[in-house]
């Protein structure tokens, strides 16, 4: 029998390497060719203020809010709403209010809630504000990933399903590598040739 270091000396094991750093490069690489040529439908987001006239509570709150601890924000200032009001997404934060949808399970609830208070304490960058609510709810963010996952391929035709990875693919980057979202290539976009 092989020691160790003689098997990653081998041909086979610098072989299964270079199929695997090949599969995940093709991987990127088709994702990014998804996520660029699917169409982005447009996303009708809600209006803060609608949104806190329907359903926060009126009474004069300073701008921006006061520093005050997540768990506080979270029991006074994170208000649970039907998906269709917060365009289909898990949560959104408002300057003062945050909205999460009224589906999502338990862990994930609290995951999202925790992610939104964390933007109301004035963090916007989308990548730390994960890991911030990563840390205190690791298997909210475990379930809202699977959900999310689950929830995008719901009602969508097998045909879809290669935007539907490429918006995932999308989704991934912004929320966890900050990296910027990119407009897919339309007609519209491309620049004609002079």
């Amino acid at each position: 029998m092989k020691s160790g270091r003689a098997f990653v000396q081998s041909k086979k094991f610098k072989l299964g390497i270079l199929i695997l750093f090949l599969v995940f490069a093709f991987t990127i690489i088709t994702l990014e060719i998804l996520m660029r040529r699917c169409p982005l439908k447009e996303i009708d987001w809600p209006s803060c203020y609608d949104l806190r006239a329907k359903y926060a509570q009126q009474e004069f709150l300073p701008d921006p809010l006061p520093p005050m601890p997540l768990q506080e924000l979270i029991n006074n200032h994170i208000i649970i709403v039907p998906r269709e009001e917060i365009a289909g997404s898990n949560g959104i934060a408002c300057t003062k209010y945050g909205y999460i949808a009224n589906d999502l399970p338990y862990s994930a609830s609290k995951f999202v809630a925790t992610h939104e208070a964390i933007h109301l304490q004035g963090e916007v960058n989308e990548t730390i504000t994960n890991i911030k609510a990563g840390l205190r709810q690791p298997m909210g963010l475990i379930q809202t990933t699977i959900y999310s996952l689950f929830y995008s391929f719901r009602s969508q035709s097998v045909s879809e399903y290669p935007c539907v990875f490429g918006k995932l693919w999308q989704n991934f980057r912004t929320y966890f590598l900050n990296l910027p979202y990119e407009q897919p290539i339309t007609l519209d976009t491309m620049e004609s040739p002079s």
